[in-house]
């Protein structure tokens, strides 16, 4: 069923980003609405497609973005104007997307406050009065409203003041008076805004001042020699807040944690991870390196039953040794409070969650032993997974337990990877020595060999029946077609900072050849790469995968 018709009599929403990752903000997105596709039976993994529906139009630039990392396709903006069915859709949308601060109803839109206005008007009796009808009685709070300010772009206090707000409204008092409903300042039912856009403004006041040897003078004005600029908000909006993203960041902040490591990867990238696979309720995920497993717990937070192994058993739990007591690699990680977490382990973290339901197993092995079905009893018990998420150990934060054979030349002397991990894991060495501490990209990737062999063994197949095989019998995916979707693969690849996407596609690309083997199509096709830059000489990428049909 092609629902990309429901675009066809669709509504223009604002969606306003958080500060935080501009580089993955419109990845996020797109697969959010992939999701929503699958929701309503309905695949597309085709990403520029997803960005056509969308119809994404960029208002507001992200100063703060870098410009290393970004390209017209995903841009640095803070604002933008999308394209979506409907208000349950932009909902289910938000859910997903922890760099979203809201998706919100677009009123009115202009470039000046009465066009704005005239706007709003047009479209009252079509948008605004239906969220608004009449009601009587105690339950009028139900309509209640208020207004929130958005200034973007403006030096020192970027809000109003009360009499500069007041005045601002009365603009839009014919619409407001009209709307059924009181005000409420603490608890409001709707969230109204009201936006200005001034990053437009510094923007072309930057290009006059470039173009012009005069300065602005003391007056409200820019006088050039061809222009006169007033000192203005370049864009209006008004509209309703319908969804907001969640607090990730906070809600699953690592301080809190009960179980953390030294590479466990913080929420929001974790939730990155969860939600380039597109997994939901339903769906089974596997992590093979899960560490203190806070891929997992980003995956079951979004509705996943999630499975859990690493080789290195004591990151899962503690050892007993010969006299009785216990040993764990994360048990004397010291907080910043001084505390430990002597008998934590990674199932603590569910618990703490409220999310232990969804984990089904957790337990010690090598990668290796999801090959082919040649694992133990509890590797055996899972056939299928509908997506496969990962930080590989390449050894970029802890000592290598099988290094390559070449070696790396630190400060021009060649050492072992094992040796130069090691300074890399001291606190007191550069950071300008990461790069050089680095294996090749192709290197990196071959490292990868027997992940995609798991991952074309294991990972769902789009067919017409679903055969999967849980440890607890099939869960029905709710709100899914019956048809079973192709699964993905999501890893992330660390590199030296300046690697091309091109150079990373390439090289996965590559691997997915070598993998299938000789005289056969690739069972993995790469959808895309993204970098998160995590300093000035490593980034990261988060690459994402789809099984396919031989």
């Amino acid at each position: 069923m092609d629902d990309t018709s429901s675009f066809t009599n669709s509504k223009r929403y604002l969606v306003e980003f958080k500060g935080i990752l501009p580089s993955m903000r419109m990845m996020e997105l797109l697969d959010s609405l992939a999701y929503y596709f699958r929701k309503v039976n309905y695949c597309i993994s085709d990403e520029s497609k997803l960005f056509n529906l969308l119809n994404y139009q960029p208002l507001i630039e992200d100063i703060t973005a870098s410009s290393n990392i970004t390209n017209d396709m995903y841009s640095g903006s803070i604002c933008g104007l999308i394209t979506l069915p409907d208000d349950g859709s932009a909902r289910l949308i938000a859910s997903r997307c922890a760099l979203v601060r809201s998706i919100i109803e677009v009123w009115g839109d202009g470039y000046t406050i009465n066009e704005t206005y005239k706007m709003a008007e047009r479209n009252f009796d079509e948008v605004i009065r239906p969220i608004f009808p009449p009601i009587d009685g105690p339950n009028k709070t139900s309509n209640s409203w208020r207004v929130k300010f958005r200034r973007f772009g403006r030096s020192g206090r970027s809000g109003l003041d009360p009499a500069g707000k007041r005045a601002l409204l009365l603009q839009f008092n014919s619409i407001l008076r009209r709307l059924n409903g009181e005000v409420d300042l603490l608890h409001p039912s709707h969230d109204l805004v009201y936006l200005e856009d001034w990053h437009s403004y510094q923007h072309t006041l930057n290009l006059e001042v470039a173009l012009s040897s005069q300065k602005k003078n003391k007056t409200n004005s820019l006088t050039t020699n061809n222009t006169s600029l007033e000192y203005s908000s370049m864009r209006n909006i008004l509209g309703r807040i319908v969804a907001s993203g969640p607090n990730i960041l906070t809600d699953f902040s690592l301080k809190e944690r009960p179980f953390v490591g030294t590479t466990t990867m913080n929420p929001v990238s974790a939730h990155l991870t969860a939600a380039a696979a597109l997994v939901g309720k339903g769906d089974l995920v596997l992590d093979p390196f899960c560490g203190t497993a806070s891929l997992l717990i980003a995956a079951a937070n979004l509705g996943a039953d999630v499975v859990g192994s690493d080789v290195d058993v004591e990151s899962l739990f503690p050892t007993v040794l010969p006299d009785g007591s216990s040993r764990s690699k994360n048990g004397n990680f010291r907080r910043k409070d001084g505390s430990q977490q002597l008998d934590r382990t990674a199932e603590d973290n569910f618990d703490f969650y409220g999310l232990r339901s969804r984990l089904l197993d957790l337990f010690g092995a090598d990668v290796a032993e999801w090959m082919h079905g040649g694992g133990g009893e509890t590797v055996n018990k899972y056939q299928k997974f509908d997506a496969i998420i990962c930080d590989p150990p390449f050894g970029i934060r802890e000592k290598l337990t099988s290094p390559p054979a070449a070696a790396i030349s630190v400060s021009g002397v060649a050492t072992s990877p094992v040796k130069a991990n090691e300074l890399l894991n001291d606190g007191e060495k550069e950071e300008g020595i990461k790069k050089q501490l680095l294996l090749s990209l192709d290197e990196q990737v071959a490292s990868l060999t027997i992940l995609f062999q798991v991952a074309a063994h294991r990972l769902t197949c789009r067919s017409n029946n679903n055969s999967r095989s849980r440890s607890r019998g099939e869960i029905s995916d709710s709100g899914t077609d019956s048809t079973t979707r192709a699964g993905r693969l999501v890893l992330w690849l660390p590199t030296a900072a300046g690697t091309t996407p091109e150079q990373v596609f390439s090289s996965l690309q590559k691997l997915t050849f070598i993998t299938s083997g000789v005289n056969r199509s690739p069972q993995l096709k790469v959808l895309r790469v993204r970098p998160e830059e995590l300093n000035d000489n490593l980034w990261r990428w988060l690459c994402v995968l789809e099984r396919v049909e031989e």
